[in-house]
């Protein structure tokens, strides 16, 4: 009987380190997993605030094109000449009704 017990040894032994090796691998597997999945996270989020920078740009230049549009439309047909305040006043910052 003894024989058959000394056989058996080793197989637990073996038993054991598949066991330690078997977690070491999943434990590695789930590690890959969350961080591809942060990576995941991550692209999305730069992606996401990349569409509204654009967004925000295509909105403002729309502003900027309307406000001209309407600065023309109020200023009339080349009949008016538009400028700063500065041409009408003095270096002291009075008018300038010459």
């Amino acid at each position: 009987m003894e024989a058959t017990h000394k056989e058996s040894r080793p197989i637990q032994k073996q038993a054991g380190f598949t066991l330690i090796a078997s977690l070491f691998l999943l434990s590695t597997l789930m590690l890959v997993g969350v961080a591809t999945v942060m990576l995941v996270l991550l692209e999305t989020r730069q992606a996401i605030a990349a569409r509204d920078m654009a967004t925000a740009r295509a909105n403002a230049r729309f502003a900027v094109q309307t406000a001209l549009q309407k600065l023309q439309e109020t200023s009339g047909p080349d009949q008016r000449a538009t400028g700063p305040s500065s041409l009408w006043k003095d270096p002291g910052g009075n008018p300038n009704l010459q």
